[in-house]
């Protein structure tokens, strides 16, 4: 958009952009959260169970091997119809084993 509209980054921009970059994982720019490369998501659908890594800057599905750049892409990939990707449906495990909702990621 800044370059479609002629407006220059500032130096803080490009710097965390290309750290982003360089970290692997996947960013979610909208909601400014940074999936760290493997970091693990997974939903059920249809009593289906589905997984994701962050791999990249892109979303790997386990099950198909398929790579999607945003999570609503992924998210289409598997339920029909849109959806609010960070409504629950979406869930991690942190370091102890306990399952929260991807939501919680957001600062």
């Amino acid at each position: 958009l800044r370059r479609i509209l002629g407006i220059e980054s500032s130096e803080k921009d490009t710097q965390t952009r290309q750290a982003l970059q360089g970290s692997g994982g996947c960013h979610d720019r909208r909601n400014n959260v940074h999936f760290p490369q493997g970091f693990e998501i997974f939903r059920t659908y249809k009593h289906k169970e589905y997984r994701a890594i962050a791999q990249d800057g892109n979303w790997l599905r386990l099950d198909t091997g398929d790579l999607f750049p945003t999570l609503n892409q992924l998210n289409t990939s598997i339920a029909a119809g849109t959806e609010n990707v960070w409504n629950g449906n979406w869930k991690f495990k942190d370091e102890g084993g306990t399952i929260h909702s991807i939501d919680k990621l957001r600062p």
